[in-house]
């Protein structure tokens, strides 16, 4: 799946965006995003009634093989597959 995804798009310029973009949000530097993480993003750019459910909700919809963090391959598949 990986090598597949890194096909998408042709890498370059669009990649290194994408891992600004991960690295940005990867607060501690773990390579992942974790539910505390997801939950700075929101509470930073969003007001919702219920934050902390908000981020598992996001965090859900992304984690692909449910470890209850983002890893940069789930990142990148969201990312490129966006509608």
């Amino acid at each position: 799946m990986w090598e597949g995804l890194k096909s998408v798009g042709g890498g370059g310029e669009e990649e290194r965006e994408i891992r600004e973009e991960f690295n940005r949000m990867d607060v501690d530097g773990s390579g992942f995003i974790s539910k505390d993480e997801m939950l700075r993003i929101i509470t930073k750019d969003y007001t919702l009634k219920n934050m902390e459910d908000e981020a598992k909700k996001c965090l859900d919809e992304i984690d692909v093989n449910g470890d209850g963090r983002i890893s940069y391959p789930e990142f990148l598949m969201v990312w490129k597959f966006k509608s």
